[in-house]
Parts: structure tokens; sequence; C-alpha cells
């Protein structure tokens, strides 16, 4: 990650294991990496489950409790639009 050949592979197994291909807007990308989970799903063209208590956690506060305004200015200085945020993976 961030690079296309990754995401590729991860396409055609799955493509594999379900029998048909995959659309990307089929694809939901989970990461807490802005320059490598993020980027490469924004990249590629995947929605993508933002994971604020992981790597950058301190940039807006409580990891488990992250804080609304400063997470909003992280990912606007950033340039990405998760379709969601969760604090952890549960």
């Amino acid at each position: 990650k961030p690079y296309a050949p990754i995401y590729e592979v991860a396409m055609k197994e799955v493509a594999e294991i379900l029998g048909q291909p995959v659309e990307r807007s089929q694809i939901l990308a989970i990461g807490d990496g802005m320059m490598t989970d993020v980027k490469g799903a924004a990249d590629n063209g995947f929605d993508v489950l933002y994971v604020s208590g992981g790597i950058h956690a301190r940039d807006y506060g409580d990891p488990s409790r992250p804080d609304p305004a400063r997470l909003g200015l992280f990912l606007e200085r950033h340039g990405y639009r998760p379709v969601a945020v969760i604090a952890r993976l549960q």
C-alpha cells in the first residue's frame, strides 16, 4: 500500500473466491494509516473506513474518543474523506 499492484492482487483473489469479478464500488478498505491505507484506497477508487484509534490517534485527542472537530480538521488537512470512522475494530 498505497500502490495499485497490491489492490489488483487482492481484487483478483476475491474474484477467485467468489467465482465472479468484483467492482471497486463493492469494496471497503479499512485502515489507520493516512499515507498508506487511506491514500491507497482513495488512489485506487475504493471507499475507506478510517480507524481513528490507530497510528494518528494522538493528532485528534483521546484515541478511544477522538475530538470530532480535531478529527475533521485532520482529515481535511490530508484531503481524504472516509465513508466512515471507527475508533477501533471490534
